[in-house]
């Protein structure tokens, strides 16, 4: 039986979500990249877009996560937070 919870993130577990997932994107990103310089010359400038797009992309997540929070607090509050189901195990304030 799939149990369904309302659920609203905290602004500390949105940017880490979104800097998490953007992240793997600039990651992913930054490989395609190699992958395409590796059939030309590969400059200094490839090399350094493959290391920067990931740094670059986690930065992006964490302003959208800032900017957009207010909306998303206010939003979750309108519909009683969003629903979500899953897998999910309760832990203590330590994390442990």
């Amino acid at each position: 039986m799939t149990r369904i919870f309302h659920t609203q993130l905290s602004l500390k577990s949105l940017i880490k979500i979104s800097a998490t997932i953007n992240f793997i994107g600039g990651l992913v990103f930054g490989v395609l990249i190699f992958i395409i310089a590796l059939f030309g010359e590969p400059t200094i400038v490839d090399l350094i877009s493959v290391v920067a797009t990931p740094a670059v992309s986690v930065v992006n997540g964490v302003m959208m996560a800032l900017v957009a929070y207010p909306f998303y607090k206010r939003w979750c509050a309108k519909i009683k937070g969003q629903k979500v189901s899953g897998f999910f195990v309760e832990v203590s304030n330590d994390g442990t």
